[in-house]
């Protein structure tokens, strides 16, 4: 079952705003629906961020409001939903990559036509992006990790609890894949630093 997107309610990210929210949720399914909106637009563009392909981001953010509503009986209010919801998440994904491995052979492949705009089309659109992308790609599937989840918007302490480590090595995690982008970016030949080419 896919969820529909809906438009998102602008509200501010607070721990006190969630906790309300959840409070309500609990009392009222139907009041599910504001932290529907409130989180989806985040949660689908993580997921994005580590499948790749927009149907199955939807699957995964789908499941992950689903699986939320349903364990939402037993949620205990601790100020850390948006991380609650974030290790959800990944899981989803980690679920979805995992369906998908048998069939990443070189035969699965064959005749599959990427839907996305060509190479051409997106470095016109936007150079910057393209090499950072290029970079975040290039690192550790850990550090990878760390730096989507804060681009999709989660604190150090969100980051460590959705990934079940501890803050530092959440911290050492981030700076080694700063470090690594950094160095990316010194070695890249000239006409191809950002802003420059993909």
């Amino acid at each position: 079952m896919r969820l529909l997107r809906r438009q998102p309610v602008p509200e501010p990210a607070t721990a006190d705003a969630d906790a309300l929210l959840v409070a309500w949720a609990q009392q009222s399914p139907q009041a599910f629906t504001r932290l529907y909106d409130r989180y989806f637009p985040a949660v689908y563009g993580y997921c994005l961020s580590q499948l790749s392909d927009p149907e199955a981001a939807e699957d995964a953010a789908s499941q992950t409001f689903l699986q939320a509503l349903a364990a939402l009986p037993g949620y205990r209010e601790t100020g850390r939903f948006r991380s609650w919801l974030f290790a959800i998440a990944h899981n989803a994904v980690r679920d979805q990559i995992d369906r998908r491995r048998p069939e990443s052979t070189l035969d699965a492949a064959v005749g599959l036509v990427d839907p996305g705009p060509s190479p051409e089309e997106t470095a016109i659109a936007d150079l910057d992006r393209i090499w950072l992308d290029g970079a975040i790609a290039r690192l550790s599937p850990d550090d990878r990790q760390v730096v989507e989840l804060r681009r999709a918007g989660l604190t150090g302490q969100e980051v460590a609890a959705v990934l079940g480590i501890n803050r530092e090595a959440a911290k050492k995690r981030q700076l080694r894949a700063i470090e690594r982008i950094r160095a990316d970016f010194i070695a890249a030949p000239r006409g191809q630093e950002v802003g420059h080419g993909a």
